[in-house]
């Protein structure tokens, strides 16, 4: 997902990685006909609980990132929706395989991410 050459450009957030079962609980709750129902506010809950980071700002102020689904909620809806399902579609996204360091193994370069820990980075 690119926002290049909008009001958003240059927007980043780092997000964790979620185990299976919360990514299949969290489709469920998303899995909506119409934006703006229910789904899409489960969708910023789940997303807000797992952001880590972000460098958004309003007139010039960087936007604290607070514990909850507060932060979200204060930014463009446009935006929020945006970065919760690139940060979705990210966390199931097969990584391509790292260059092999000098002393690492394959199967130490391909171990899979622990959800929970992870953080997985989307440039918006």
């Amino acid at each position: 997902m690119s926002l290049v050459g909008t009001d958003f450009d240059g927007a980043t957030c780092a997000a964790e990685a979620v185990s299976v079962e919360e990514y299949v609980r969290i489709r469920k709750g998303f899995a909506t006909p119409e934006p703006g129902e229910v789904g899409d506010e489960n969708l910023l809950n789940a997303f807000a609980e797992h952001l880590v980071s972000w460098n958004l700002e309003h007139d010039g102020v960087p936007i604290p990132l607070t514990p909850s689904s507060e932060a979200i909620r204060s930014v463009d809806s446009s935006l929020a929706i945006s970065m919760a399902v690139g940060w979705l579609n990210k966390i199931t996204e097969v990584q391509r395989p790292r260059p092999l360091g000098l002393s690492q193994t394959l199967a130490e370069q391909s171990e899979p991410a622990q959800g929970n820990g992870a953080v997985v980075q989307e440039v918006l």
